[in-house]
């Protein structure tokens, strides 16, 4: 009875219905091997998080994985997982900074990208191909702002799908977050120090702010900055 004690204690605890569906996924690999205790060939997220890997790149590992297969975890595989995760926000950055370019709207592609996404995950959690969808609408889109072509006024349509997608994978978290002021304030000296070309200075407040997690960079509407 192990789902149902489960099923039990979660709701006793939250006063909320734990799930709609439960199914249960073919088993875990580490390196091709079945994990065992006694092998000691296993990770916890704690030793995965002291590794520098966050809670989020193994979430998205898992569920990026069809849950009638076997999936062999290995820390290649996170690491991919990592650069799938920064590649979306990446994306995000880009729309959100993008310059007026063009007149060629994306609605088409967004349409086609949230139909192909949804029929993949009706067709038994395809959730490869649903996580295809999106990565081939976010090359496609960043064709038309290499072009020059990418009208400004999609911007909203494409970060709502981007909002859409996100409420079934739960991997972007906070893309509105705040940027400390401490942050800002090196951004602005930064700035002021390439205006009266002190390049070191420059280069000293840019090594600082990404000591502290955060990334500058240039765009057409000025200086903006990230997580790393």
């Amino acid at each position: 009875p192990h789902h149902e004690n489960e099923i039990a204690q979660s709701e006793a605890a939250t006063g909320k219905q734990f799930v709609k569906y439960w199914m249960h996924c073919k088993f875990l690999l580490v390196n091709n091997e079945k994990m065992s205790k006694s092998k000691g060939n296993f990770y916890t997220l704690r030793s995965l998080m002291e590794k520098g890997y966050s809670p989020i790149a193994v979430r998205y590992l898992l569920l990026s994985h069809n849950y009638g297969h076997p999936l062999n975890f290995t820390l290649e595989g996170l690491e991919q997982a990592v650069s799938s995760i920064r590649r979306m926000k990446d994306f995000v950055f880009r729309i959100n900074n993008c310059a007026e370019q063009g007149s060629e709207k994306v609605d088409t592609l967004v349409e086609e990208a949230q139909e192909d996404f949804e029929k993949a995950l009706d067709d038994d959690l395809n959730i490869a191909r649903a996580l295809a969808a999106i990565f081939e609408f976010i090359s496609a889109v960043n064709k038309k702002i290499e072009d020059k072509t990418f009208a400004a006024e999609s911007k909203q349509s494409v970060l709502d799908f981007i909002t859409r997608v996100d409420t079934v994978l739960g991997v972007l978290g906070d893309l509105e977050e705040d940027v400390p002021q401490a942050v800002l304030d090196m951004v602005e000296k930064r700035q002021t120090a390439r205006k009266e070309k002190d390049f070191a200075l420059a280069d000293e407040m840019r090594d600082k702010v990404a000591a502290l997690g955060w990334v500058i960079e240039d765009t057409p509407n000025g200086a903006v900055v990230k997580r790393k």
